[in-house]
């Protein structure tokens, strides 16, 4: 449902799109297949479930997200995923050196906001089913 509600801004060349150092204003999302694809980027087992690239005035933002479903959300899980972005980041620390990158970890289905953010304890977004 997110890749049908975005398809507009979903990128099929992460390779040509990180070649340039300044990207065009606006948002542009690259699926796991796309990262997978990737030469540039290399996740030597790890992909994220997205990347999206942001550039809103002067900034340019990359957010590294994995997806969680809310009823099969576990603490010990979600801190290693995290970690595993991480270190995705750090492994593509060059590639991504024009972008401010950031972890997102998003969670969907899940009965409570708050009981999701406590669990994940930081840098997670909740969806609203």
């Amino acid at each position: 449902m997110i890749t049908e509600l975005t398809d507009d801004r979903h990128v099929a060349d992460l390779d040509g799109f990180l070649s340039r150092q300044i990207m065009p204003q606006g948002t542009m999302i690259f699926t796991k297949r796309v990262i997978k694809n990737c030469n540039t980027i290399q996740g030597r087992g790890i992909e994220p479930d997205f990347m999206v690239f942001q550039h809103v005035r002067s900034s340019q933002i990359c957010y590294v997200v994995e997806l969680k479903d809310g009823h099969e959300f576990d603490t010990k899980s979600s801190a290693r995923e995290n970690e595993n972005l991480l270190q995705f980041m750090s492994m593509n620390a060059d590639p991504l050196r024009y972008f401010q990158d950031y972890t997102k970890i998003v969670g969907f289905n899940h009965g409570t906001e708050r009981k999701f953010a406590t669990a994940s304890r930081t840098r997670s977004i909740f969806v609203r089913p």
